[in-house]
């Protein structure tokens, strides 16, 4: 039995302004898609206690099922890298999950502007 809160963000694109702010997470197919059509994972959150066990890919599994159950389309997502060195960032900057969760649950890089701001994406069908 797991103790400890974890929890994921997940909402349309549109809702979250920042996005657009953000010139490495500005992606032309946004600019075509119908904005309703995308959704964003855009936090996940784990207690310290429960780190390390494998729930933020089941984070990321629930919400492309949730995502997917809505109809949508498109997800993005913005995932950590490691260091410059190969290693793990601390979890205070990891709040995104690391990029090897969505590279196995199927997301393609769309685009990298800068070395540590990937956008992945995923084409439901």
């Amino acid at each position: 039995m797991l103790s400890g809160s974890w929890w994921s963000r997940v909402r349309r694109a549109s809702e979250f302004p920042r996005l657009e702010r953000t010139k490495a997470y500005r992606h032309p197919s946004r600019d075509s898609a119908r904005t309703s059509d995308i959704w964003a994972i855009n936090c996940l959150f784990l207690d310290k206690d429960v780190r390390g066990q494998g729930l933020s890919a089941r984070l990321v599994e629930a919400a492309v099922k949730a995502i997917r159950k809505r109809r949508g389309r498109t997800i993005e997502a913005y995932p950590v890298t490691l260091t410059k060195n190969g290693k793990k960032l601390p979890a205070a900057f990891a709040f995104t999950g690391p990029e090897i969760i969505y590279q196995r649950l199927g997301f393609k890089e769309a685009q990298r502007l800068a070395p540590s701001r990937p956008l992945y994406c995923l084409e439901l069908s």
